[in-house]
């Protein structure tokens, strides 16, 4: 039997969310889901002048080989790309939601607008609380694959 550990930075989602997540990118929408935000939206937490606070709908189970707690994202509400397009009102907001959720225990994540991983075009920075590390190990057998913690 192969035996092997997901290395650290691992980022995995629940089974439950990964399903959701693959039906959305196979039946999303042409337009820019992140350009429809309303503060009436069930995951939309906060309006700030230029910048939404959402709940992650798909949220990661699992960051850098810890168990996760709250996934939270800082969204634009103008269509940009990149960080680098940022204007300068917006680069002063978005350090100061980035200084109040790092403070707060969150840890950052975001990819380049290049990033072939990157599967939505409209910029937003992923904030994710971090919990217990776990040591996940995972068993190989045929016909199945078995995970165990």
């Amino acid at each position: 039997m192969k035996k092997f550990s997901l290395p650290a930075g691992s980022i995995v989602r629940s089974r439950k969310h990964q399903k959701a997540y693959n039906a959305y990118r196979r039946h999303k929408s042409p337009t820019c889901q992140f350009c429809e935000f309303t503060i009436d939206m069930d995951h939309v937490l906060e309006e700030h002048q230029l910048f939404w606070i959402v709940c992650n709908l798909f949220p990661y189970h699992i960051w850098d080989g810890s168990r996760t707690g709250e996934h939270l994202m800082i969204v634009p509400k103008r269509h940009v790309d990149s960080i680098a397009h940022f204007t300068n009102d917006e680069q002063l907001a978005y350090m100061q939601l980035l200084a109040r959720y790092e403070s707060a225990g969150y840890s950052i994540y975001l990819r380049a607008a290049a990033s072939g991983r990157k599967t939505v075009a409209h910029q937003h920075t992923h904030l994710i609380q971090v919990g217990q590390a776990i040591k996940t190990q995972v068993f190989i057998e045929r016909p199945h694959i078995n995970f165990v913690r």
